[in-house]
């Protein structure tokens, strides 16, 4: 709809003009009787001066509504004109038909029913006072007022319906492109040249260009240049037919020289009429295409240590093998863990643990080379790919280095902790390792080769080891089932004093009633066990049987001392001391009646956690013994840090007695030691009576072995061993050698 000024100047334009024309024309037009020329002369005159005013009117001011005003001037003078011009009604009712006409075309619907009142004045008093019939007057005004009234409606209704179009039309096009500018994308057009005829606001935002900088230019060199042929091959498709739509994520360079990732849509609307062109959406994916970078590591890496995780080490080792096929190259793998990590995490705290273990993976580090592949699979399980010319070789060297950088000691806060380290190395081949997990499988099977062989170490797989990996995980699988039947029972060996022979106390000695192999020792399961940590439930088990039979002895008089050896996993496992209070409180036996005994190696690996929890056992009232002295660290510094009562003389040196000078000085300097310390002093494995009598001589007050007795169990050691002295004395000879420990 046109605004008020528009209406007020096209209206005063048409005073001014037609005025012009009356009073030019007026002396030359033909007049009926009764005619004044000059009075037409004057409304002419009329009609121009008033045109002049209204173009000087405030209509902006007054608004739309006020220039209805011009209807009853304008049939004034087009009433005083058909006077003055003596015309009939029929001829000059044309004349209200156009100021009609213009109520239509400038006004809402109603007005030209609301002017109809007017138009009747002012179309009868020219016809009045001119002198018509009556008769003709009125049938001019019966034809004049509904015919100028419905054309002006008519002329209302649509121009009106036009408005509203028009308005609707505008009114999308404002939304569209409100909903362009204000949009998180970029629109962008294009001309089938690839330049830009119009970019959004949105550019802005997103890169930084003002919009009317790319208009007229190609965007092409925004573009990453990786990315710019794979552009172009999406261009040439969507552009071969019409309607066709392109996609691509693509680097783009912002205003400030930073790339980012734009997800870019093209769509070929060359033949929409309408658009005639290539319309591009893109938007800025940055954010995602970083978190799907970061969830991609993180799929695929440690978060700990940040080296590669089993599934990206899997796959690079089935990558690396398919490789080695083409170009007949080597591939090894290495695979070590933490010797006694466990008991580190356990005593110093997971944190301590974490940050063991970073640094570990540092060192790893600096010891790769380039193409080597280091992953973390777990716990304290690090595994190195090797792959290239001789890689078994390369792979043992790197191993070896690996062993010499992990044995210096690593600073931990408030302390240093000297790591060992055991290594299994496999190389693929077509026998025994033509898959990851093959060769996976064969470098763990090295690495509990290595632990075996006394931790610290490197094992190369050879095929034997399968065997022997797949019999530990049968014995493993047996021993499980050992535990819920109870095929395990307790022997018991024989401590004496010397050179009496009287019973001191016994040693309690797993085991193994197997179904199928017979009664089985510790050696056959022990380490199985201790590898599959079965140990700690068995080691419990044999505390609880050895309590309820030392608490029985001590009830009616048997042995008053019960040994029970107890292993690295067991000491080190949460609530141990908490266990064995438990047990001594349920059987009723009294705590000084029991020893545990320990390694040297266990006591070293981390002395201390070892030695808070023997202070919670001694303060039990717990004597504690260390078991095989001599063949580990034998260092005196822990002697006096640990509350060791007893010490065992390892069996290997007590063989050599009676023919190695040696081993006699060895034992007499461990007695001698003992007796500085204040210990006893038990020496293990005494087989002979040559051995027994140098040991007397020696001065060892304890011993045990086959020549006082094998293990054997509680209801079937001798009632001599039982009997007081003076109980003895009444023996028969027969019964004396009846009851003797080797009848």
């Amino acid at each position: 709809m046109l605004s008020a000024r528009v209406v007020g100047r096209i209206s005063s334009a048409l005073f001014v003009l037609c005025g012009a024309l009356v009073t030019v024309m007026a002396p030359s037009l033909p007049f009926q009787a009764g005619a004044s020329r000059w009075g037409l002369v004057g409304i002419g005159l009329t009609a121009a001066l008033t045109g002049a005013i209204i173009w000087f009117l405030p209509w902006d001011r007054w608004g739309r509504p006020a220039t209805i005003w011009l209807v009853p001037v304008a049939m004034t003078l087009v009433a005083c004109h058909n006077y003055f011009t003596g015309y009939d009604g029929f001829l000059y009712g044309l004349f209200f038909m156009v100021i009609f006409v213009w109520i239509g075309l400038g006004h809402p619907q109603g007005w030209s029913l609301a002017c109809a009142p007017l138009l009747a004045v002012a179309y009868l008093l020219p016809l009045a006072f001119g002198g018509h019939h009556p008769a003709v007057a009125l049938a001019s005004a019966g034809y004049a007022l509904p015919a100028c009234v419905l054309v002006g409606e008519t002329v209302s209704w649509v121009s009106n319906r036009l408005r509203r179009a028009e308005q609707a039309l505008r009114s999308s096009e404002e939304r569209f492109r409100s909903l362009v500018e204000e949009s998180a994308d970029v629109v962008v057009v294009l001309d089938t040249q690839g330049l830009v005829t119009f970019a959004s606001a949105s550019l802005e935002r997103v890169l930084g260009y003002s919009p009317r900088d790319w208009v007229g230019q190609s965007p092409a060199d925004c573009f990453h240049p990786a990315d710019r042929d794979l552009l172009a091959r999406r261009w040439e498709d969507m552009m071969r037919s019409p309607d066709t739509i392109a996609r691509a994520d693509v680097r783009m360079v912002a205003a400030d020289g930073t790339w980012r990732w734009c997800a870019l849509v093209l769509r070929n609307l060359l033949a929409d009429p309408s658009i005639e062109a290539v319309v591009a959406n893109f938007a800025d994916i940055t954010e995602r295409v970083e978190l799907e970078v970061q969830l991609r590591h993180q799929a695929f890496h440690d978060p700990l240590t940040n080296l590669a995780n089993r599934a990206l080490l899997a796959d690079r080792i089935a990558h690396a093998l398919a490789r080695s096929e083409r170009a007949n190259e080597e591939v090894a793998i290495i695979l070590f863990d933490l010797d006694s990590f466990k008991t580190i995490n356990d005593s110093l705290g997971h944190s301590v643990g974490d940050r063991l273990l970073e640094m570990v993976a540092d060192r790893l580090r600096a010891n790769l080379r380039a193409g080597d592949t280091a992953a973390r699979l777990g716990g304290d399980e690090f595994a190195v790919l090797v792959e290239g010319s001789d890689a078994l070789g390369r792979g043992r060297t790197l191993a070896e280095r690996l062993i010499e950088g992990l044995s210096a000691p690593l600073a931990l806060p408030g302390r240093e902790v000297v790591l060992r380290a055991s290594f299994g190395l496999a190389a693929a081949d077509p026998l025994h390792a033509t898959s990851a997990e093959e060769l996976l499988r064969n470098a763990d099977v090295a690495m509990y080769r290595a632990k075996a062989a006394g931790k610290g170490g490197l094992a190369i797989f050879e095929a034997y080891m399968h065997a022997a990996a797949l019999a530990r995980l049968e014995v493993d699988a047996e021993l499980r089932v050992a535990m819920a039947e109870g095929q395990f029972v307790l022997h018991y060996q024989p401590l004496v004093s010397l050179p009496e022979g009287r019973l001191q106390g016994v040693e309690a000695l797993i085991r193994w009633n197997h179904p199928g192999r017979g009664l089985l020792g510790p050696a056959e399961f022990i380490k199985v066990a201790e590898e599959t940590g079965l140990v700690v439930e068995i080691g419990q088990w044999v505390l609880d049987v050895a309590c309820a039979q030392l608490a029985e002895w001590q009830a009616g008089g048997g042995p008053a001392r019960v040994a029970v050896n107890v292993s690295a996993r067991q000491l080190t496992s949460p609530g141990f001391v908490e266990a064995v209070a438990r047990t001594l409180g349920s059987s009723g036996a009294d705590p000084a009646g029991l020893t545990l005994e320990l390694t040297e190696s266990l006591l070293m690996a981390d002395t201390a956690a070892a030695g808070s929890v023997l202070g919670a056992l001694q303060r039990l009232g717990i004597r504690i013994a260390l078991d095989d002295f001599g063949t580990g660290y034998s260092s005196l510094s822990y002697l006096h840090q640990f509350p060791i009562a007893c010490l065992k003389i390892d069996k290997s040196f007590i063989d050599g007695l009676g023919a190695l000078d040696g081993d006699a000085s060895v034992v007499s300097g461990i007695l001698g030691l003992a007796s500085a310390l204040h210990m006893a002093v038990v020496a293990e494995g005494v087989e002979t009576a040559i051995q027994a009598d140098l040991l007397a001589d020696l001065g060892c007050e304890m011993a045990q072995g086959y020549f006082f007795g094998r293990p054997m169990p509680a209801d079937e050691l001798p009632r001599r061993w039982f009997l007081a002295p003076d109980d003895l004395n009444r023996l028969t000879p027969d019964e004396t050698h009846r009851l003797s420990p080797s009848a």
